[in-house]
């Protein structure tokens, strides 16, 4: 195979081992931070994420958390309602624009619940990520994901 000319645009099997690497550095850090948040929850991974996403809103409908998420809506509700049954989360009543949806918000159990689990997602990433880059590395690989996120929600969208 040639190799790219300056100009061209390379095609991904040219990267398909950087990008299987890419993927498999996601996957293994991903198990690293659920590790280490297992160390303070009882929760499993897609019920703390639900509780994070609530706890940094205030309040949400069980949709757009399955959205924001990327949890499968059915998922959402049976989390949804086993944080609410262990007292987590509760039903906010004064979301009145449309009876159809439930509105849910962190209860002070479910602060409590929810400050460590931050915590040691935090301290991983930290550790994990953060200290391994400088700043300048740490600023380009945000902003090179971000230009990635809205060219996916741009594709999503078009469906």
């Amino acid at each position: 195979m040639a190799s790219p000319q300056p100009g061209d645009t390379p095609s991904v099997d040219c990267y398909w081992h950087q990008w299987q690497a890419l993927i498999r550095s996601g996957e293994v850090l991903w198990a690293a931070v659920t590790r280490r948040v297992a160390k303070v929850t009882d929760l499993a991974p897609a019920e703390w994420r639900v509780l994070d996403m609530i706890g940094c809103t205030g309040s949400m409908r069980i949709s757009d958390v399955a959205e924001l998420t990327q949890i499968g809506m059915s998922t959402v509700s049976r989390q949804v309602n086993k944080l609410i049954d262990q007292g987590y989360l509760q039903v906010c009543d004064e979301q009145p624009e449309d009876g159809r949806q439930k509105w849910v918000r962190l209860t002070a159990e479910g602060r409590a619940e929810l400050t460590p689990i931050q915590q040691a997602r935090d301290g991983a990433v930290r550790e994990l990520m953060m200290d391994q880059m400088s700043p300048s590395e740490w600023s380009s690989l945000c902003a090179s994901f971000e230009r990635f996120r809205l060219r996916a929600e741009q594709e999503l969208a078009e469906d």
